[in-house]
């Protein structure tokens, strides 16, 4: 990022990317109760995994880091405001 000036990255979910798949497939009764609660994933690449070390491996190494879920943005140059200046205090007695 640093290299192409850009200040963050955020993922943006598209139309349709959103699943009800649950991230974690196991189907233990407290996974099946925490269901509504639990992390989902999608129906497809970006967002949805393998759950196998070497599949997912071989996704994040060679798969594009910039593809149309990623927003890389800049932020606006902008100068910062000076201090303001205090008023001389005057005395009187």
């Amino acid at each position: 990022m640093h290299a192409n000036g850009y200040d963050t990255c955020v993922p943006r979910l598209r139309a349709g990317d959103l699943g009800d798949v649950p991230a974690v497939n196991l189907s233990s009764g407290y996974i099946q109760r925490a269901a509504g609660i639990l992390p989902k994933q999608g129906h497809r690449k970006p967002w949805k995994f393998h759950q196998n070390y070497v599949l997912d491996l071989a996704s994040l190494k060679f798969s594009a880091l910039a593809d149309s879920a990623m927003h890389f943005e800049r932020r606006a140059k902008t100068v910062p405001a000076a201090a303001p200046v205090a008023e001389p205090v005057l005395e009187t007695r």
